[in-house]
């Protein structure tokens, strides 16, 4: 616990005041000091790789990025978890087989520095592999084909996240997440029949997902651990006893996630995340300065109002990059198939290409996510006001902080009214599409163009949806709705409802990552690490001469 005397200016006397920083934000600022002053491993025992072959790699990562649309936080996860998935089904897969490709690969790509991991690392990664193989070795014996591969999609993914643990130090995100469940629980009283460990681990989770946007596979890996804790040490009688139980686990784990509690507490801390960010903010830019500026609450402010500008300019930046990479990769992934298979449904139905409906699917989707992005807004003063407000308060615990978020339990309708609800919901789907097909059909669309033109349209509107909630997470001061607000909501609602769906299960059919997984990475990375061998063997030999 740090303490610390502020004086406080006011017309008597001076008055010494004492205040007390939140000892969990404490332990966040030391977090980063720690990592800031992290030696590098000795230079002759770090891992390092050609340079020129690496650019390569980083290039084709980029471009195969560009036709699978991750938020930027994931790519490594997901570039960890493609590799396991191509390697782990190889016959003679072994934690030696499978690590050190693995950890070269993603040097080459840029998700991990070059030159600066330490060659220990590719052992200890084996290690963690070969524990994940043999459990799911002794899976084998106790299931059926069709269950196998359910389990063995479950725990590849958490090794990806335990993988990623190992190479990517997460000290400090443990502790911003720490910090906040520590500064929040305190505030939010639940009702209802909940067990103070359900609203703990639930409580945890909506902040790996809301603070950290932590995704379902991380979630999982964090309940593995608590379910397992002496997961990272298992023997094989441990591994033998959870295999036995492995379908209790899973589904203990899976039900976690659709909790009730959980999607409750995210809409509580969507006020609390812009607080945690900012003040990873001022930490992260100079560790060891952080204590300083948290001992003088005018310096404080004025830090905070300053990490606020920055976010805010970050965020605008962000979303300019995001509007551009979502154009692309529509326009790649599904825009590409829309014109190929337009202008033989026209010949077909029509007998001529219709350019005008041509024509319109190809610009509106870009304009439609242009204009989405023009309407989206940064937060003004008021907010950061608000933002400097909660920073205090949450830093320095003031006693006249009473901040309580009642989460009631979760009103049930009838039956009849459920249904009511759900046929009026669909009248509302109907009538909205209804309207659209009608006035593409009078500008002369035929059947095909109407598809592929809702198709692009709800897609676009889901994307924007979704590229706007950088934006949305930096308000703390809730929006006030209005008519216009409600009648946008009430309108487009389907829409980006449907979009999200077609989302969800054409990803699963996405032939351009298809065709970038299985036909074309497998030999490229060959080719790179042959290729990288023999610079190797030509600078070995070049230097023999001298």
């Amino acid at each position: 616990m740090s303490n610390f005397i502020i004086t406080e200016k006011k017309s008597e006397p001076k008055a010494k005041q004492v205040y007390v920083l939140f000892p969990p934000l404490v332990k966040l600022i030391k977090a980063y000091q720690a990592q800031v002053h992290k030696s590098l491993p000795p230079e002759d025992s770090r891992i390092r790789l050609n340079e020129m072959i690496s650019k390569l790699s980083f290039w084709y990562e980029k471009l195969r990025n560009a036709v699978d649309y991750q938020d930027d936080h994931l790519l490594r996860e997901r570039a960890i978890l493609r590799n396991l998935q191509r390697t782990m089904t190889l016959a003679n897969r072994s934690g030696k087989v499978i690590a050190r490709p693995l950890v070269y690969d993603l040097i080459r790509a840029g998700y991990l520095p070059n030159n600066t991991l330490p060659e220990s690392i590719i052992g200890e990664a084996e290690i963690v592999i070969d524990r994940y193989i043999r459990l799911i070795d002794i899976i084998g014996h106790y299931k059926e084909k069709e269950e196998k591969v359910e389990i063995f999609d479950f725990l590849i993914k958490m090794l990806a996240i335990e993988l990623d643990d190992l190479f990517v130090d997460k000290s400090v995100d443990d502790a911003l997440v720490e910090c906040m469940y520590q500064a929040v629980s305190k505030d939010i009283v639940v009702e209802g029949n909940y067990s103070e460990v359900e609203k703990k681990v639930q409580l945890y989770i909506a902040i790996l997902r809301s603070l950290i946007k932590a995704d379902a596979a991380r979630i999982h890996f964090y309940l593995w651990q608590l379910y397992l804790p002496n997961w990272h040490k298992a023997r094989e009688e441990d591994l033998i006893r959870i295999a036995q139980q492995i379908d209790v686990l899973r589904n203990q784990i899976l039900g976690q996630l659709s909790h009730p509690l959980n999607q409750m507490y995210m809409r509580v801390l969507r006020k609390y995340n812009v607080i945690f960010l900012i003040i990873r903010d001022i930490i992260s830019e100079d560790p060891d300065a952080a204590l300083d500026i948290w001992k003088d609450p005018v310096l404080l402010e004025e830090k905070v109002r300053e990490a606020a500008k920055k976010r805010y300019r970050r965020s605008k930046i962000k979303l300019r990059r995001s509007i551009v990479r979502s154009i692309i990769y529509l326009f790649i992934t599904k825009m590409t198939l829309a014109i190929i298979l337009e202008f033989p449904l026209d010949l077909l139905l029509e007998r001529t290409v219709n350019y005008f409906s041509l024509g319109v699917n190809v610009v509106f989707p870009p304009f439609l996510m242009f204009t989405i992005g023009m309407f989206i807004r940064v937060p003004g003063k008021k907010n950061t006001d608000k933002i400097v407000q909660g920073v205090k308060e949450i830093s320095y615990q003031l006693e006249e902080r009473r901040v309580i978020h009642k989460i009631k339990k979760p009103f049930r309708r009838s039956v009849f009214m459920s249904r009511a609800f759900a046929v009026m919901y669909l009248v509302l789907f109907s009538v909205i599409f209804g309207l659209i097909i009608y006035g593409l059909h009078r500008l002369g669309f035929n059947i095909a163009s109407i598809v592929i033109f809702i198709f692009f349209m709800c897609l676009v509107s889901f994307f924007g949806i979704r590229i706007s909630q950088s934006a949305r997470e930096l308000h703390i001061i809730e929006r006030k709705d209005n008519l216009f607000t409600f009648l946008k909501d009430f309108i487009t609602l389907p829409i980006i409802q449907f979009g999200r769906w077609l989302s969800l299960n054409l990803s699963r059919v996405n032939f351009f990552v298809i065709l970038f997984d299985f036909v074309i990475e497998a030999p490229f990375k060959v080719i790179l690490d042959v290729v990288d061998q023999w610079t190797g063997y030509v600078k070995e030999k070049r230097e023999e001469l001298f």
